[in-house]
């Protein structure tokens, strides 16, 4: 596993990048990512297979044979928040993701109100998307306890989501995830 500080540093150096990418996404309205990779020996850190689409990014091919795995950063268009979904989580879990980023692109004046609207979502998980709304960008760091990932695999998606809302409102290493690096807007 790779120290906390690295990865930050690794994504921080990206963060332009990252945030360019998540503007496009704003004005296309589709989900956009890529793969972060390291070359072999993680003495330089390159991004590879950039798609476009819905839903489809969290599902990017694997790094190229001559580099490692690290993480991948995707978009979250409509509804736009930075927060991770079910599936972000299960998918990092699945390719042993030493980090993965999100990003916020989307369009503020019809979501709010489409959000307060929705019957599934518990007024929590509604307010708890709003003040995730106030950062551009999240990267976050999975919980690697085999114990939480069992768990969190045969829950019912509302109970994922009631584990989503825990790791955000009671932050600790003993939640499904941690928050290691943010862009405010």
């Amino acid at each position: 596993m790779t120290s906390d500080a690295v990865l930050k540093r690794e994504l921080k150096r990206h963060s332009k990048g990252f945030l360019s990418v998540c503007e496009v996404s704003r004005k296309t309205q589709k989900e956009q990512g890529y793969n972060i990779c390291w070359t072999k020996g993680k003495k330089k850190t390159v991004l590879s297979h950039e798609c476009s689409g819905k839903h489809g990014c969290i599902l990017l091919p694997e790094c190229k044979k001559s580099s490692l795995q690290f993480g991948t950063m995707h978009t979250h268009p409509n509804p736009g928040n930075s927060l991770p979904s079910p599936g972000d989580i299960m998918s990092a879990w699945d390719r042993d993701e030493e980090a993965f980023c999100v990003c916020d692109a989307g369009n503020r004046k019809t979501e709010i109100k489409d959000l307060k609207s929705d019957p599934y979502l518990s007024t929590e998980l509604k307010e708890l998307i709003i003040q995730s709304q106030k950062d551009k960008m999240r990267c976050y760091k999975l919980n690697q306890n085999p114990n939480i990932k069992t768990i969190f695999q045969i829950e019912y998606p509302k109970d994922q989501l009631e584990m989503i809302l825990d790791a955000e409102k009671h932050p600790g290493k003993d939640k499904i995830y941690q928050v290691i690096y943010r862009v405010k807007k």
